[in-house]
């Protein structure tokens, strides 16, 4: 730290330098600014000293715009930032408006990543709203972040508000609100409302969508809707065939279980832990035990003998 301090200091000491240098990468549209050699820290304390005043342009260069690439590289460092992210981001959000960039869709967006990639969700919402126009990869990020806190009635939320806005949701929103109803506590009448509106989206086959309805079909005992989704799938990952595979085992369908895992492998999907441990079970329901021993020596071979799954199946 101690020499990036240094490096930001002999930076500060040469700021009529550093404008110049500033200016000419703005010319040549060649330069762009890197400050992974210093600490991110170190770098917005030697920018601190390179604010200017609206209207104080020097030459025919137009300082504003070398400020805006400077404070966007600023603000995509905050990604990396360990400590102080926070506070360093609420820094430059100042900056920005002191020097009028208030509005720019590319600093909101930036700033709207960097506060929910903190988990700073009250300023991410607050800045949220102040968006002039709000596209749907915004609404996606901010959806994003409630999930990832597990704040699922405001990820509902904001889908109401999403479609009072007549933006029109793509696969990843309707993924992300599906995910929510699984983690949430909603009536099984909204999973289908949402359902329906994947259909009317015309995302009835999309993997991230199928693959948390065939969670929500199955865990709610409608085990054939859930077959049918798997089956109306164009492309199948390893989610998809653990989310069907457990949900037959968990639904009094052993055989379909050990059957589906057949397919699976005849695919080419490899196993996972979880899935030996339900057609493990499975086998056991139904006592195919020596399907069973043929699993264990499998769970061997792929390496799965010490999985908490596995080892409490194979009990």
């Amino acid at each position: 730290y101690a020499i990036c301090y240094f490096i930001a200091v002999l930076w500060q000491d040469l700021s009529p330098l550093t404008s110049q240098i500033l200016q000419s990468s703005c010319r040549k549209n060649s330069i762009r600014l890197k400050f992974a050699a210093f600490s991110n820290i170190a770098a917005a304390r030697a920018l601190d000293d390179l604010s200017v005043e609206k209207g104080n342009a020097a030459d025919s260069v137009d300082l504003p715009a070398v400020y805006s690439k400077t404070y966007i590289e600023l603000v995509n460092e905050c990604y990396s930032m360990n400590i102080g992210s926070l506070i360093h981001t609420r820094k430059l959000q100042g900056k920005i408006f002191k020097l009028g960039f208030s509005q720019d869709h590319d600093f909101q967006c930036w700033l709207l990543d960097v506060y929910v990639a903190c988990g700073d969700l009250f300023s991410a919402l607050q800045t949220f709203d102040d968006f002039p126009s709000k596209n749907l990869s915004s609404w996606n990020t901010l959806i994003a972040g409630f999930l990832g806190k597990k704040l699922n009635n405001q990820v509902f939320r904001l889908l109401s508000r999403l479609v009072a806005d007549n933006v029109m949701p793509d696969e990843w929103t309707l993924a992300s609100v599906l995910r929510a109803c699984g983690a949430g506590k909603v009536t099984f009448q909204y999973v289908e409302h949402i359902h329906a509106k994947v259909i009317q989206y015309g995302f009835g086959a999309a993997t991230v969508v199928c693959n948390p309805l065939i969670d929500l079909y199955s865990k709610n005992g409608f085990i054939n809707s859930a077959k049918q989704i798997f089956q109306n799938m164009f492309l199948r990952d390893s989610v998809s065939w653990v989310a069907m595979i457990s949900g037959f085992s968990n639904n009094g369908r052993e055989e379909d279980s050990i059957i589906l895992y057949n397919e699976m492998r005849i695919s080419g999907i490899n196993p996972t832990p979880y899935i030996f441990s339900c057609v493990i079970s499975a086998c056991s329901k139904i006592e195919f035990y020596d399907l069973g021993l043929q699993l264990h020596a499998l769970v061997y071979k792929w390496g799965f003998a010490s999985e908490v799954y596995v080892c409490n199946a194979l009990v």
